[in-house]
């Protein structure tokens, strides 16, 4: 899907939210998996600093790895693109509303 839009769409890039990014975090873990490894994963990307959020991933990715590898090798290639666009969608957010106050 993701080649098929950029073929049609050649200006768009692939979002994918925060919803998004933590349901298809599930398809890595198993059924019966430990709750405290994706609460840990959602406060990572909650995290309002980068730097931050970054040295957490790698803290956390030693934690989780040897339990859950699928998830980690996962985590570790999707985390910086779903952040840099949350972060961009946030600054975006915040323009269009100083945008419609100051009208």
């Amino acid at each position: 899907m993701r080649k098929a839009a950029a073929e049609v769409f050649t200006e768009a890039v692939w979002q994918r939210c925060y919803v998004h990014f933590l349901r298809n975090a599930l398809d890595y873990l198993p059924r019966k998996a430990d709750n405290d490894c994706l609460t840990e994963l959602r406060s990572i990307y909650d995290r309002r600093n980068i730097d931050e959020a970054r040295q957490d991933l790698v803290t956390w990715l030693k934690k989780w790895s040897g339990r859950y590898p699928k998830l980690c090798d996962w985590a570790e290639t999707s985390f910086e693109f779903a952040r840099r666009l949350s972060a961009a969608a946030q600054r975006l957010s915040s323009s269009f509303s100083m945008s419609f106050n100051a009208v």
